[in-house]
């Protein structure tokens, strides 16, 4: 009778411990689904625009692409200055509509945005498209599905950084096409790495 109590004794206590336990497990959220995307694992793939203030182009480590502007040398005639880096890309806008990018620093007195392009038979630019200008990290987007209209499209993306003429600096983090019902998905988790795509991508 005895050993009897000693083993129930034990046993509650076992499961005493394991329910003041925090459960240590996080939720797993499937991959997200996107369009066209650039996850910063191979910073190459962006070349300088044809400026003559060229940004340095580097990276801290991967998923970071930063761009970063010295000080203007004398006799710079403009009170601010911009660069930045750019890219050709397919984008299906019937599906991925919204052209998202997440910018995680950004120095004082900076700003960063997107410029989008899309241009005619012969090379000259046709059309193009500015996404909100962010002066503090985040997420800065815009709806090309709407602007443009839901089709497959070839685009000429830049990623500026611009400001102070004693320097200016940003990281960007992704740029991604996504649907629009995933936006506030993004912006209320900006961290998000896990996504995948059928589409054609910047990642290699």
């Amino acid at each position: 009778m005895l050993k009897i109590f000693c083993v129930l004794s034990l046993l509650s206590l076992t499961i005493a411990a394991s329910l003041g336990q925090p459960n240590t497990k996080r939720r797993q959220h499937p991959p997200l689904v996107v369009g066209w995307h650039d996850e910063m694992k191979d910073i190459r793939t962006w070349k300088p625009l044809g400026l003559e203030n060229q940004p340095d182009i580097y990276a801290s480590h991967s998923g970071v692409l930063t761009l970063r502007l010295p000080h203007v040398p004398e006799g710079f005639p403009y009170e601010f200055q911009w660069s930045g880096v750019t890219r050709s890309i397919s984008a299906d806008l019937a599906q991925y509509p919204v052209l998202v990018a997440r910018v995680s620093s950004l120095d004082s007195g900076s700003y960063a945005h997107l410029d989008i392009e899309e241009r005619d038979y012969f090379g000259r630019v046709a059309h193009t498209w500015r996404s909100p200008t962010l002066t503090h990290p985040g997420l800065t987007l815009i709806d090309l599905g709407k602007e443009i209209g839901p089709s497959v499209r070839r685009l000429t993306l830049r990623l500026i950084v611009g400001g102070k003429l004693e320097g200016a600096k940003c990281e960007y983090n992704w740029v991604r096409f996504v649907r629009r019902e995933d936006v506030a998905y993004l912006q209320e988790v900006p961290t998000l790495q896990n996504v995948t795509s059928r589409e054609p991508t910047g990642e290699h």
